[in-house]
């Protein structure tokens, strides 16, 4: 297994997979393996409630890993896989007192200081998948990305692409005016970073071949997310 942030990645893969095919064995497959993936997530949580690369519970926790791992525990949640709500209760208590910054409304890496555009739209949307969509501190974070002057502009925001995969999702979750004048901004300005080839990429160099799906799924973000997880 390759470090926490893959193994989400594939467990979110894995719960959206199921139900999807008419075959029952192969159904029966991915139910299996999704309900080990979960196990294995469980296990990992660090006492103070989030995830870091290394799937033990003593590998310290972040907020980057812990948003992706969490997104993938309410995706099993909903596919019917049990996620107790202690587990949920943990991430709450480590979002809000370890990593959510009162002052800025935005959340750090691993604290409160530093806070930055990515750790808040991730923080922002794993916090509103634990139930806290109604809270003050959630709403917090809504308005430090709605507030960043340079969040539509991909030469001054660091990891755009990974950004903006988390505040469009975010903004769906907030719902009414925020998400409605959220997307066309960001679809504007992906259908003009598009490439000749169709792809998308941070820089005329860059390794990362993640940012051209995200990319598509911020674009398909009316046709196919609706606010779910509804934990």
């Amino acid at each position: 297994m390759g470090s926490m942030y893959e193994h989400g990645l594939f467990t979110l893969a894995m719960s959206k997979m199921l139900g999807m095919t008419k075959d029952i064995a192969d159904n029966k497959k991915i139910q299996t393996a999704l309900v080990r993936a979960v196990e294995v997530i469980l296990r990992a949580q660090s006492p103070l409630g989030g995830w870091r690369y290394s799937a033990r519970p003593d590998a310290g926790q972040d907020t980057s890993v812990t948003a992706m791992v969490f997104v993938s525990l309410a995706s099993a949640r909903q596919a019917g896989v049990l996620v107790p709500t202690e587990t949920i209760d943990k991430v709450t208590k480590y979002l809000r007192d370890q990593v959510w910054n009162e002052a800025t409304g935005g959340f750090g890496y691993q604290g409160s200081s530093g806070t930055t555009v990515a750790c808040t739209a991730g923080g922002c949307y794993a916090a509103q998948l634990c139930g806290m969509r109604e809270t003050e501190w959630v709403a917090a974070a809504i308005r430090y990305l709605e507030n960043t002057p340079k969040m539509f502009n991909p030469k001054e925001l660091a990891n755009y692409y990974y950004a903006h995969y988390y505040a469009i999702q975010a903004m769906v979750q907030a719902g009414g005016d925020h998400y409605v004048k959220w997307y066309p901004k960001i679809r504007d300005s992906l259908v003009g970073l598009q490439q000749p080839d169709g792809s998308w990429r941070e820089s005329d160099n860059d390794p990362n071949p993640h940012v051209t799906p995200m990319a598509i799924i911020i674009l398909g973000t009316p046709h196919c997310y609706i606010p779910v997880y509804q934990l």
